[in-house]
């Protein structure tokens, strides 16, 4: 699973067994690469890079030890934090 294109992540994050049933727009970008053990960790669909700390952490990459994908869009950006202006105010 480590040399799996941005083509085959899309098609895994197809995969309802590898979503959260919240209706987290972050979803949209996130998938769990291993559904059966480890729910805390979370791959993004687009670069690849592997987050361990779930949805939330993911969200907020490029804090702390959390990589920033470097294939996100203005776009993808305002859509997952619009999530977050919701839930802050």
């Amino acid at each position: 699973m480590k040399n799996e294109d941005e083509q085959t992540r899309r098609e895994l994050a197809r995969d309802p067994k590898r979503k959260a049933k919240a209706k987290d727009s972050g979803w949209k970008f996130a998938y769990f690469p291993y559904p059966d053990t480890n729910r805390d960790m979370v791959k993004c669909v687009l670069c690849g890079n592997t987050n361990h700390g779930g949805i939330n952490r993911f969200e907020i990459g490029g804090f702390g030890d959390i990589v920033k994908c470097p294939k996100t869009t203005i776009a993808c950006n305002q859509l997952v934090f619009s999530n977050f202006h919701i839930i802050c105010l």
